[in-house]
């Protein structure tokens, strides 16, 4: 259901100034043309389904694939050692 709602948000994104684009517009005409095209009374409500969409995606995610934030301080370790390496290897 999530990638319907955002394959048919990106469509409609594009086809408002007949452009490649991912960004949600920050006028409030297409804005209101993008809420109703949604079929949602305004703006808020789309994005707040939007949020809800992608938040429902992200656990998914996290789910299946894991979280990096679990391997962030193990990574940040590694990524200092090699810092440090290719530090003394270029004689900095």
């Amino acid at each position: 259901m999530a990638y319907l709602f955002l394959r048919r948000l990106e469509n409609l994104l594009q086809s408002i100034n007949d452009e490649q684009t991912q960004t949600l517009p920050s006028d409030e005409l297409n804005r209101a043309r993008l809420a109703w095209a949604m079929d949602f009374a305004d703006w808020p409500q789309l994005t707040g389904a939007l949020t809800a969409h992608m938040t429902n995606v992200r656990r998914v995610f996290n789910e299946l694939i894991g979280d990096d934030e679990s391997e962030t301080q193990e990574e940040s370790l590694s990524e200092q050692w090699r810092e440090l390496w290719q530090d003394c290897v270029a004689g900095r």
